[in-house]
This record gives C-alpha cells, structure tokens and sequence, in this order.
C-alpha cells in the first residue's frame, strides 16, 4: 500500500482551503490530521478532519492568515502508510478595502475583510475617485431590505451577480470618515461626503459634495418622511407608511430627487424613488448602493504639527471655519502645496488657502467639525515635494464664487450678466438687477465680497429688505446699520467714490434669523448688519442710487463663513515625525 501523493492547495481563502491529492497505491481510504503552525507527527497529533475514500476536501471553519499543516495517510481500514505532508496559510482579512489600497491593491473585486471580530467577503472599489471605497448597502426595488441593520444573510453577495439586496449591520460597517451613494457598482454615481454613516435615524445633516461642491441634506427617518423626500419640504410623521423609512440625499434648493429609496413602500417600481434626478418608476435593473472608506488626512507626508485651537465664546461651534495664519516650515514646499489639515484621529478636514507668500507665510480658513469651549486639537501636515494642493473654497466655506460662471445653483440671478470673470448689476433707467443666495442661512455668518463701482454719479448707501414674509415695518430688522471703511454707522451714507477700481474687503455680519445673502442690484458699495428674527424669512439686500441717476457695479467674488463674537484663536506647536 503506497503513500499518498500530489497533495495542493488549489482554492485558499480567509476560511478555508481545499485540499486536492493522489489517494495511495492499494488503500481504501485517506486519512488527514490538521494541525495550526506545524506538520503534525502522528495520526494523534492534531485534528482529524477526513477519513473518506476521495481525493478532495474543502476545509472550512479556518481563522484567517494562519498557517494550517497537514498529515495525509493512506489505510486498508488496518494498517496506515507514512504520511504526506505540507502546510498552508489562510489569506489575511484586512480592516477595510481602505487599508487593502494603502497596502497598494488596485484591482476592483471581492476581497475579505475582518470588522469587529467579523470575518466575510465585501466588494471593493480601487479606483474610482482614488479608490478604497468597501460596499455595505444595496437596494433593490424587487429585493428590498426593510430594516437598514439587517446584516448579513444567507443570500450575500457583495458582487451584485445576483442581483440580492443587503445591508450591513452596525458591527460590519468598517471604521470610516467618507461615505458614497452610488448605482450598482459605481461607488460616486451620485457624490461622495465627509459622513459616518449609520444604520439608524439619520437626522438632517447638511454636508457637501466632494466630486459636485454642491450642497446636499441627507437624512432617514424610520417612522416618519418629508414631502418629495426633501428635508426642505413639509414632515410628515406617522403617516403613509409606505413611505417611511427612506434613506434620502437630496441637492438644496428644493425637489431635486437626487437619491432616494422607499424600502416600505408595496409598488415595486416606487421603491426606488430617486436617482441623479429621475423619479418613481425607475428601472428594476440596478442597486441603489452606499459605500464608505476611510482617508488619512496625513498620508505620504513626513512631517505634522499641533494646532491648539482655544474656544473662548462660550458656546461649542460646529461646523466653523477658523482663520489659521501658518510660516513657512523646513521640508515644507514653498507654494504651500504640500499642506494638509486632520482632526486629532487623522480626518481630513476642508481647506481654503485664501493668500500666501512663497516661502514665507499662508492664511487658510480650516473649517472644524467640532470646537468645544476650552482648547482642543487638529493637526498641520506637510512634507510632500510632490503632493499636489487640496485647498477648495467650496467645500470650506458656506458659499463661495468668484464669478467664473452664473451659478444657479447657487443663486437666483434677475438682471445679472457675466463681464469677464465678475458679475454686473446695470440698472441705466428703471428696474431692479439682483442675485441672492438659494441657501438660506439661519445662523450668524459673515459675507466677504470686492465690489467695483461702474459709473461717476454720487452713490447713497443705505438698507432694504429683499425677500420678507413680513410687513414693511419689520425692515427695521436691518437697523440701517452699515459696515463701511473698517467701521460700522447708521443711517444712509454719500460719497464720491473712485470710478473702476476694486474696492474691499468688506466684512458683513448677519446675525441670522433665516437671513439669505442678497445683494440688490443699486449698486452695493457696503455692508449691512440684520439682527435677525427666527420668525421672518428675510434675506438682506443693500442698495445705493446715483440720487435719481444710473447705477452699475461689478462683483469680482463673494464668500461666506460662519460668525461668532470671539473668534477663536490657536497656536502651532513643535514639529513631529508622522
């Protein structure tokens, strides 16, 4: 009776390996022994897995990567040859498909990950929008998962081949600080957004897109929906069941129907309610997806630094942009394109590099998830000579433009023509030229803009209301109080000012109150301050005539951020190794 021979191991994965051999010469049967780490030395000398008279077996129930050895014997059912050995280790789980790319796998596929003790297959993106991106939730209209916890069941498929809907639990959501609304197996098919997400209630969360820059509210509530699937619209709770429990992200400014899927509701083509703009009725043909990754704010970067951030207002800001003046440091490029910030765990945070000096000094608004009272800490990296800028206004201010095109989704424009790369508001004779903001701002903000004053005629300054649910009486809102030269003043303001050149920074404080930034088109040369009432819906709008004559300015750029009587201030620490 021979040994067996031509043992392999065709098929490895994070739980199992198969075995494939020769049975022996004259044997009935083949015995195999497992053992973990090493050849086992006797038949006793580990585990039995198979006695059988094949020449296959799959061996399951394994840990991933680790090494797994093997004894083969051929018996008559009396006497056992030597045995065949050789050992195999099971592949790694990794955290995440995040940690996978970091280690430099750059293929889409299934590959196996481990979240919390949990070991299973998970369908990766390696490449799209810079890749790392783990699916965790797909939705189809003829497969719908009702409860967003769910978790694994026996019908996953994380390659959508067969086209089953799953959603991960809370304990296999992989750590991450992005999250991606997709279509089938195209992770930013709608956009992608600094957001953890969450199998629950999702109150409405107001976030920006980092492939559009366009402005988006996501939200889920599971007992309750708003019209249209639009936290701008009208709630409704406990009413048409059928349409509770949606997982929405719909664009600001209204019904947009940018993504949105009902898994309640009974008709099967209503269940995917939305998709990139098209509504109910949408094909059975694609998943509804959601995928997150994790990012590292710090990557590839030599060097970082502590910023201590002191809150003194009295109040946690969230969300805040803080005005952060950083020198020239060794290592660090000299156009500051190497700068990146993070939160305390490594988070990137959003950035706008607002001016800067080769090799000298750079001002940078950061905008802040969370600044409680009292001092806390986010970090500057840098040390990169290849490293390419990530400095976006977009996405670190509330509202930015500089005019390159009219953007209507972002304001309302009656009368205003494009000149070049600024905005012109001309009112020759009779008739308002106005733009105002679609985002409605109810939280103190400051507006920053460069104005250009078109015509030679005396400019009188003064106040107005643009948009108000209210009598003429609540203008007084306003209090007429103007910002002008450094310096606030009431009441109405003359001057001859110069003819064709850039005037600013003006600096405007709006106290919210539902305030929306407007300007009218009589030529704003100034800044007013609202006080704000949470019952009015009032936007602000200055104005200035020529005392009866024409009117004409131009508006090279207009942003805003957040306000808060103290500032808060920081200080930068040494430098460290990242």
């Amino acid at each position: 009776m021979a040994t067996p021979t031509n043992l392999s191991f065709p098929t490895v994965a994070y739980n199992s390996i198969i075995l494939n051999w020769t049975p022996g010469t004259g044997s009935t049967n083949t015995l195999i022994v497992r053992k973990q780490g090493s050849i086992p030395t006797s038949r006793t000398d580990g585990t039995t897995i198979y006695e059988d008279n094949g020449n296959a077996f799959i061996d399951t129930g394994l840990t991933d990567n680790t090494n797994y050895c093997y004894a083969l014997y051929a018996t008559d059912n009396t006497e056992y040859t030597e045995a065949l050995t050789g050992c195999q280790a099971t592949v790694q789980a990794y955290s995440s498909c995040s940690e996978l790319k970091a280690l430099g796998v750059n293929t889409n596929g299934v590959y196996p990950i481990k979240v919390n003790g949990n070991t299973f297959n998970a369908y990766c993106d390696m490449i799209t929008d810079g890749g790392g991106w783990t699916l965790v939730l797909a939705q189809y209209e003829d497969d719908p998962v009702t409860n967003w916890n769910e978790g694994i069941q026996g019908d996953y498929d994380p390659s959508l081949a067969t086209r089953k809907g799953f959603a991960l639990n809370a304990s296999q959501i992989p750590t991450h600080n992005q999250v991606a609304f997709g279509k089938d197996l195209n992770p930013t098919e709608l956009d992608y957004f600094d957001f953890t997400y969450y199998t629950g209630n999702i109150p409405i969360y107001e976030t920006i897109g980092r492939k559009t820059k366009n402005h988006y509210h996501l939200h889920r509530h599971l007992t309750g929906f708003y019209n249209g699937h639009d936290p701008e619209s009208s709630y409704y709770s406990n009413t048409y069941p059928e349409w509770q429990n949606t997982l929405t992200i719909d664009k600001l400014g209204g019904i947009n129907y940018t993504w949105a899927f009902s898994p309640n509701h009974p008709t099967v083509t209503s269940r995917g309610f939305a998709m990139n703009g098209s509504v109910s009725g949408l094909s059975n043909s694609y998943a509804w997806t959601v995928w997150v990754r994790n990012v590292y704010a710090g990557e590839d970067m030599a060097k970082k630094r502590a910023i201590t951030i002191a809150n003194g207002s009295g109040v946690t800001l969230s969300d805040y942009q803080i005005k952060v003046t950083i020198p020239y440091y060794s290592g660090m490029r000299g156009d500051f394109g190497d700068v990146r910030f993070g939160t305390i765990d490594g988070s990137p945070l959003s950035y706008w590099n607002t001016a800067s000096t080769p090799n000298s000094s750079a001002t940078y608004f950061v905008r802040v998830p969370s600044i409680p009272i009292g001092t806390s800490t986010i970090y500057l990296y840098y040390g990169n000579s290849s490293a390419v800028s990530q400095s976006d206004p977009n996405m670190a201010m509330e509202l930015y433009d500089h005019f390159n095109t009219l953007d209507t989704t972002k304001w309302n424009f009656t009368g205003a023509v494009l000149d070049g790369h600024t905005l012109r508001l001309s009112n020759p004779s009779a008739g308002t030229k106005v733009f105002s903001s679609k985002k409605v701002f109810n939280y103190p903000v400051y507006i920053y803009y460069s104005y250009r004053k078109n015509v030679s005629n005396v400019q009188r300054l003064r106040t107005s209301g643009y948009v108000c649910n209210c009598s003429y009486s609540d203008y007084g809102l306003f209090n007429n109080t103007l910002y002008i030269n450094g310096s606030w003043t009431s009441g109405e303001f003359s001057s001859y000012l110069p003819i064709n050149t850039w005037l600013g920074l003006y600096e405007i404080y709006v106290p919210g109150g539902q305030s929306w930034i407007g300007v009218n088109g009589y030529s704003s040369i100034g800044g007013a301050r609202l006080t704000g009432n949470a019952s009015k819906n009032i936007s602000w709008a200055l104005n200035s005539d020529g005392g009866g004559g024409s009117s004409d300015i131009s508006f090279d750029y207009v942003y805003v951020k957040k306000y808060v009587s103290v500032e808060p201030s920081f200080s930068i620490g040494l430098e460290e190794s990242n």
